[in-house]
């Protein structure tokens, strides 16, 4: 198994070449016409860059020999499922920069949506990869996204929408076993039940008791002080450059 990053000008050449006979990276010949030869590659995409991986043709995507029980629901229910981890990371992003923000200054809370933001993009990548490992085609499309930072949101209010996304997520992660079961895809729905489903439950309970706490505070700054100081001993993040 070969893994490797890929620059953004390096991504675009493979993806030229993608259906020539031959393309080699690094001294390593790749053979394209042999699709299996690509579901053994794992590629580590940097989720700031912006492009869509949708112009593969379908004769290639439909290959029956790279794929076992993977429908084309399926298919499409895990990338859907790329897009909402993609979407829920960039949202913990947004509140960890307003936090973190000296006008606002909670860097505990900054921290743990900083965390939060980390987690999702790994959750993407682990369903980009068992895309690929069962021989369907990730769909990636990145948006331009504004973060800015809004003295506005409350804490209790960034907790609530944070524990919102995360019950998104998990009905969107509930629907995945459902269509594989209804496919037969017993394997992909043990992969979302035994990947995610224990750790959403767990963020969706955390999520829970931080909003529980933050209400029973209110408007109390030294109470609210102490919140932040706590979650910044708990998950400590550094803005240094």
């Amino acid at each position: 198994m070969y893994y490797f990053e890929l620059s953004l000008v390096n991504f675009s050449l493979f993806l030229q070449n993608y259906f020539s006979n031959m393309y080699m990276y690094n001294g390593i010949f790749f053979k394209t016409a042999n699709f299996v030869s690509l579901c053994k590659v794992f590629i580590n995409i940097n989720p700031l860059y912006n492009f869509t991986l949708n112009n593969i043709p379908n004769s290639v995507r439909n290959n029956s020999y790279c794929k076992y029980k993977y429908s084309s629901e399926v298919e499409n229910a895990v990338n859907k499922q790329i897009e909402s981890e993609r979407n829920a990371a960039f949202t913990y992003l947004n509140m960890a920069v307003n936090f973190l923000h000296p006008s606002i200054s909670y860097p505990g809370v900054g921290g743990y949506f900083m965390k939060m933001y980390e987690e999702e993009l790994g959750h993407m990548k682990i369903l980009i990869n068992y895309q690929i490992i069962r021989g369907g085609t990730p769909i990636l499309t990145f948006k331009d996204v504004d973060i800015i930072a809004n003295s506005k949101t409350t804490l209790v209010e960034a907790f609530n929408q944070a524990l919102e996304t995360e019950k998104k997520v998990t009905e969107q992660l509930e629907n995945i076993i459902k269509t594989a079961e209804a496919s037969e895809d017993y394997e992909t729905a043990d992969f979302i039940t035994s990947k995610f489903l224990a750790e959403q439950m767990n963020a969706i309970h955390e999520l829970s008791q931080h909003i529980t706490k933050l209400n029973r505070l209110c408007d109390d700054m030294e109470a609210l002080y102490q919140f932040d100081l706590k979650l910044s001993k708990e998950y400590p993040y550094s803005l240094k450059t």
